[in-house]
């Protein structure tokens, strides 16, 4: 496993005002903690991204593998359905247990590539937050620290993919959406562009749409998701 070094990925998110200022901070005759237990590395502003880089670089491994194998089964899951569609798929009326064999495996790559993408957002989500209650920025900021997609800021986007990934199975359920839940499909279907409620007045997303989501805001490359990621974090720490 390679984990990014710390100077380079200065580098790579234009953040090299942080090669210096991470000294030890004296609060009230002591050395300063975070919240959280931890040394307070330079100011609450530079140690805020600064724990936040150290996550991402622990994380960036895995991030990536979970990126890939997202579009692998993203990708074999459009192959067989581009397949079925053209008729060149297994007939049931043909041969049955073929066609539900290719059945299952259209289903499992559809939950694998979805469950890949809440897994990454999951992660991501886990590193803003902290970010947030680090730097003590108010709900303003955090909806207006750019970039933004469809009118919503990434640090929204990934927090209502979160909520997605974590309560599809009830969302599902759901005749009607309020509170929370409304106000996280809100965001998802303005990024991945498709109306809150059905033509039945029922809540549209009813399933995981994380890897919809990721595709959006990310254009297919990992590596531009950790762009966004890190405009999105220096714009909240202004």
């Amino acid at each position: 496993m390679h984990i990014p070094d710390y100077l380079e990925t200065l580098d790579r998110f234009e953040l090299g005002w942080m090669r210096k200022g991470g000294d030890l901070q004296i609060k009230n005759g002591d050395i300063a903690l975070t919240l959280d237990g931890d040394l307070q590395l330079g100011d609450s502003h530079f140690n805020s991204l600064f724990r936040l880089i150290e996550r991402w670089r622990h994380n960036q491994p895995t991030l990536d593998v979970l990126y890939a194998s997202m579009l692998g089964a993203s990708d074999s899951l459009d192959d067989m359905q581009e397949a079925r569609d053209r008729g060149n798929g297994a007939l049931l009326s043909q041969n049955p247990a073929a066609y539900h064999h290719e059945t299952a495996e259209i289903m499992g790559y559809e939950s694998a590539s979805s469950v890949y993408a809440g897994s990454i957002v999951v992660v991501l989500n886990n590193m803003l937050q902290r970010l947030r209650k680090d730097l003590g920025a108010s709900e303003d900021d955090w909806k207006s620290a750019g970039p933004m997609f469809s009118n919503y800021s990434a640090g929204s986007v990934i927090t209502a993919a979160a909520n997605n990934f974590r309560h599809h199975d009830e969302w599902a359920r759901a005749n009607s959406a309020a509170g929370q839940q409304l106000a996280s499909m809100e965001v998802l279907c303005a990024v991945i562009r498709q109306p809150v409620q059905d033509r039945h007045g029922h809540p549209s997303i009813r399933t995981n749409v994380c890897k919809e989501v990721l595709l959006a805001i990310s254009d297919g490359s990992v590596d531009r998701l950790h762009n966004v990621i890190f405009e999105f974090s220096r714009a909240l720490a202004k």
